[in-house]
């Protein structure tokens, strides 16, 4: 923590424009003010700066960046299934063609599947 101390000369400024010693001291209480914000917040800086640099291991900083990459695994395995296309191939453009491949790809599937079903009971029929 650090402590700062003013100190003033007098209690009031003497000048023999009145009007300048208010907006002069006025000045002086506002810079006062700031000082005062600026050493609680440089404290609060180093503490935490401290507190950082403590708790900071190679060990931690490692499982961290596992946690961080499992989790960009998990979102991006849900997005692929979700959507059945990479973020690769949205960013291309290539999300409409490789949908409409394997629509073919199924249609043609169920038409097989449809044919082969159809001349096992013909075969059994004819039987």
């Amino acid at each position: 923590m650090y402590i700062v101390e003013l100190q003033y000369p007098g209690t009031w400024l003497q000048l023999a424009d009145e009007d300048k010693a208010w907006e002069i001291s006025n000045l002086i209480t506002l810079m006062e003010h700031q000082l005062i914000d600026m050493a609680i917040t440089l404290s609060l800086f180093e503490e935490e700066n401290r507190k950082m640099a403590s708790d900071f291991t190679y060990e931690h900083a490692q499982q961290q960046w596992e946690q961080d990459r499992e989790l960009r695994f998990e979102i991006q395995s849900r997005y692929i299934e979700e959507l059945g296309v990479t973020p690769a191939d949205v960013l291309y453009g290539r999300r409409e063609e490789i949908l409409k491949c394997r629509k073919e790809v199924q249609i043609q599937t169920i038409n097989r599947r449809r044919d082969y079903i159809q001349g096992l009971r013909e075969l059994v029929n004819a039987t």
